[in-house]
């Protein structure tokens, strides 16, 4: 089931496992996000020009490293 994404500051996704057809999906959902809010992901980044990453880090995590991002909604 997915929710469309209002008025909220910040989601996570521990997407690492995601193919990329969800990622797109979620991606799309997420532009309906308030300007200003951020979006973190795990391994995968956003497919939308409505977000901009404004930071990303690797991480070891237990199953091995991942690529944490940092997006901020600017459209």
């Amino acid at each position: 089931m997915f929710y469309v994404f209002g008025p909220i500051d910040i989601v996570f996704a521990n997407s690492t496992c995601f193919d990329d057809e969800l990622m797109k999906k979620i991606s799309k959902r997420a532009e309906g996000m308030k300007s200003g809010s951020k979006f973190i992901t795990l391994t995968k980044s956003l497919s939308s020009e409505a977000f901009l990453i404004v930071n990303q880090r690797q991480y070891v995590m237990s199953w091995g490293p991942a690529t944490a991002y940092i997006h901020l909604k600017i459209k």
